[in-house]
């Protein structure tokens, strides 16, 4: 299975999981009998599949054009170890700078975005009716999403390999699922 594909269905699998899970706190919450409604579940499933592709697509492009560890020359040279090239590698401060930014300030609204409207549609609401609810809900949700995924991407750009960031972010995600399908929920 690609990696793609793995990283798709992990994603989805968490998100119906943190859209069950806060359908059960606000049952807890309301103290009222658990029973479940399948369809948001279902709906952030569908999302997760949707974007997960892209997103897997985004941070390989990330790290390709800003790569987290580039090579050190050593008096101007690679560093030779039996007569076979052994490079050496640092950690690239403004490499991790220019993915952290574009991330937070591209990548990060565009998901708001796209999140936002995807759940106004799976509603039923109209084209207008998706806009609106786009309008009224970005800022709100840029803003909580920003006290919690610029650590989530320092963590991730700087510890987590690439082929391992989505799923990485999809474990803090559940927690972050959570809030949303509560915010959804109304």
């Amino acid at each position: 299975m690609s990696a793609i594909v793995n990283a798709s269905i992990q994603a989805a699998l968490l998100s119906a999981f943190s859209n069950i899970l806060a359908q059960s706190l606000q049952a807890y919450k309301s103290n009222t009998s658990l029973s479940f409604d399948f369809a948001p579940a279902c709906q952030f499933a569908l999302y997760a599949l949707l974007s997960t592709p892209p997103n897997f697509v985004w941070q390989e492009w990330l790290e390709a054009a800003f790569p987290a560890n580039v090579p050190v020359t050593i008096n101007g040279k690679e560093t030779e170890k039996n007569g076979d090239t052994a490079v050496q590698t640092r950690m690239s401060k403004s490499n991790t700078l220019w993915k952290f930014l574009l991330d937070q300030f591209l990548g990060g609204p565009v998901n708001n975005v796209l999140f936002l409207a995807a759940m106004a549609g799976f509603r039923g609401l109209p084209m207008e009716g998706v806009v609106q609810h786009v309008r009224a809900e970005f800022i709100p949700l840029s803003l909580a999403s920003y006290k919690l995924w610029p650590l989530v991407s320092i963590i991730a750009f700087v510890f987590v390999p690439v082929e391992r960031r989505l799923l990485f972010g999809g474990l803090v995600a559940l927690g972050w699922n959570v809030y949303l399908s509560l915010l959804m929920a109304g």
